[in-house]
Order: C-alpha cells, then sequence, then structure tokens
C-alpha cells in the first residue's frame, strides 16, 4: 500500500534479526504500477529468505536504481553460494530460483546470476517501467 520501498523496507524490519541487511536506493518517494511492486516485493522477500534460511550468509546487500524507464535490482550475500547447474536438475521446495527467475520474465525482466560454492549469490535484474505519477492512485 505505500509503494516499493517501504515493502522492502519491512522485509528488511523483518529479518533483521537474523542478518544485516544493507539497502541502497533511489527510489523512496517513487511508485511502479501495483504489478511491479507486487512481483519485486515477493522476489526480494524470497531472495532473503532463501539467504536466511540456506546460505549461511553474514550480509545481504540490496541496490535498487531507476534510471531512464529502467528499474535496475541487486541482490548479493556473502554467503555459501551453491553449483546453479545442480539446483536446476533438482525438485527444491518453496518457491526456488526458478520460480524466482518466472516472476522476473513475467514483467519482461533481463536477469543475470553469479553464484558458485564459497563464493556467495548475486542476481541482478532489470525491468522497463514507469514510474505512476503522484496523484494516481
Amino acid at each position: 500500500n505505500f509503494g516499493l520501498y517501504s515493502a522492502i523496507k519491512g522485509i528488511i524490519n523483518l529479518f533483521s534479526d537474523d542478518i544485516r541487511i544493507s539497502f541502497s536506493n533511489n527510489i523512496s518517494e517513487m511508485r511502479f504500477p501495483i504489478t511491479v511492486e507486487s512481483v519485486i516485493y515477493r522476489v526480494f522477500k524470497e531472495l532473503i529468505n532463501n539467504t536466511v534460511r540456506h546460505a549461511h550468509a553474514k550480509n545481504i546487500y540490496i541496490n535498487m536504481d531507476f534510471i531512464d524507464s529502467v528499474l535496475l535490482c541487486n541482490f548479493r550475500d556473502d554467503g555459501i553460494g551453491f553449483d546453479i547447474s545442480q539446483s536446476a536438475n533438482v525438485p527444491i521446495k518453496g518457491m526456488g530460483i526458478n520460480n524466482i527467475i518466472t516472476r522476473i520474465k513475467s514483467l519482461g525482466g533481463e536477469y543475470e546470476i553469479h553464484t558458485s560454492p564459497g563464493n556467495g549469490f548475486e542476481v541482478n535484474f532489470a525491468i522497463i517501467t514507469n514510474p505512476k505519477s503522484a496523484d494516481a492512485k
């Protein structure tokens, strides 16, 4: 109800007892179409949840910047990482990385994932969108 920035801050507060999360952005006063906000919120919530449950990480770094009609998102942790080629072949409980990718693609987004055993996890994705005007509901 209060926008993507507030939603991400809410997730951070929810997990703040479990892990240190840094959040940098230039979207604090912006609103986006509800579908964009909802999907990106769910993606970040699942990414944070996966890191807390599986990565044995101490830190998460989130960056979101809106530049020239593109919302650029970066999520990175300093956890144990994994062999992503193995995860595609194994059924994973819960949402899983494949469903995160499907959500990003549902917005027409492009993504790249970097991870390997012992080297943490990082995903970058970009969504072309326009902010809602201040008086739009």
